[in-house]
């Protein structure tokens, strides 16, 4: 079987923190959030130099949620200035470890701490995620193949699927998606990454993996919860989290495999492993081994930054088409010249109106557009 690595490294990593932040940042917070309710919206703060969006609504425990941006983390904070309370998580962006690394993710945790004036007696990870990514052409989900625990039980994708299931999503005839278990406790995940990417516009992607869009991308995800890291591994620090990941992932990888199918033996521990799970097996031996070959950043926030900007062009040009027909329109040279004329005059007669929405729409794009936004220069 043809089959290529392109990425492989962490995808995701959940910290809960005992402590608390400064006064200034909860003030702040509070405001912000006050400010967001009334306009139902994130609302633009910055903080030190840090820019970030507050949202109007809390999560469970917490009544702040803070996100830096695309390629940063998503903070959440209590309204307590108890230090003995956990009371602040972070949760770092796909798209930081995969630009930044680990290493580089796990320092700006600790400033953007400091900056924040936080007291910090104890963290615990609470989640861990490994993810490889394969061009790999011919390659097929078979449900059939997995080996897994006797308990796992297999069946059509549902969001009432029980503890340890199998979610299967099929298009047609194709398996697109894989999922074995359940968080918090373990889950691996098989499914075809270049439909998400494309379904979520997550294109970024195609400059980290550097390869042609056309290109068929497989990903083996692994998940650990709290579940299986405190439990059954006893691990709470990063440190100790570092110190076992090969072990952990490779551990899961064992206990929940792909096989080749049409094997002869019958015998389940003396069948050979599918190659892509071969691979991703000797990848997980080094997971933070991305780190060192990180990619450029810059080209990668360009391309999304234009994917936006082509988003909105998109829907400009099919309103266009819709108006032209209103106004009757209809010759392509003159399209141009009448519809700016029209729009140019609905604005000047709704002046206040129009500049209430820019800025709106300054506050909602300013990750996209602002360079101080972003963790490097975009200029």
């Amino acid at each position: 079987m043809e089959l290529r690595k392109l990425h492989h490294g962490l995808d995701g990593l959940d910290i809960t923190f005992q402590g608390c932040v400064g006064v200034a940042l909860l003030s702040l917070l509070g405001r912000a959030k006050e400010v967001a309710q009334e306009s139902k919206q994130p609302e633009h703060v910055d903080f030190k130099g840090l820019p970030f969006a507050v949202s109007p609504t809390g999560v469970s425990g917490y009544r702040y949620v803070v996100d830096t941006g695309p390629d940063g983390e998503k903070w959440f904070f209590a309204k307590s200035s108890k230090r003995d309370g956990w009371n602040i998580r972070v949760s770092v962006a796909s798209m930081s470890l995969a630009l930044h690394g680990y290493v580089a993710a796990k320092e700006r945790i600790w400033e953007r701490l400091e900056l924040f004036g936080a007291w910090v007696m104890d963290h615990s990870v609470s989640r861990v995620d490994f993810a490889c990514d394969f061009e790999a052409p011919e390659f097929q989900i078979k449900p059939e193949c997995v080996v897994a625990h006797w308990r796992m039980t297999q069946s059509e994708y549902t969001e009432t699927e029980a503890d340890g299931g199998f979610h299967i999503v099929r298009q047609a005839r194709r398996v697109n998606s894989l999922t074995i278990g359940k968080m918090p406790g373990r889950q691996i995940i098989i499914y075809d990454k270049r439909r998400e990417v494309i379904d979520r516009r997550k294109t970024y992607w195609w400059g980290i993996w550097e390869a042609p869009k056309e290109t068929p991308v497989w990903r083996i995800e692994v998940r650990a919860g709290k579940r299986e890291l405190k439990d059954r591994w006893n691990i709470s620090t990063l440190e100790t989290l570092e110190a076992m990941l090969p072990e952990i992932v490779g551990s899961m990888l064992m206990d929940i495999r792909l096989h080749e199918e049409d094997q002869a033996d019958t015998n389940v521990t003396r069948q050979s492993l599918h190659p892509i799970w071969e691979a991703v097996t000797e990848a997980a031996l080094d997971p933070f081994a991305a780190d060192v070959v990180a990619p450029d950043p810059e080209p990668i926030i360009r391309e999304t930054q234009q994917q936006i900007k082509d988003r909105y062009l998109s829907l400009v040009s099919g309103l266009t088409a819709s108006l032209s027909v209103i106004t009757g329109v209809n010759d392509l040279e003159e399209l141009g010249d009448g519809i700016a004329a029209s729009i140019g005059a609905h604005v000047r007669a709704n002046k206040t109106k129009f500049l209430d929405s820019q800025k709106r729409a300054r506050k909602r794009l300013r990750f996209v557009v602002d360079e101080g936004a972003w963790s490097v220069p975009t200029m």
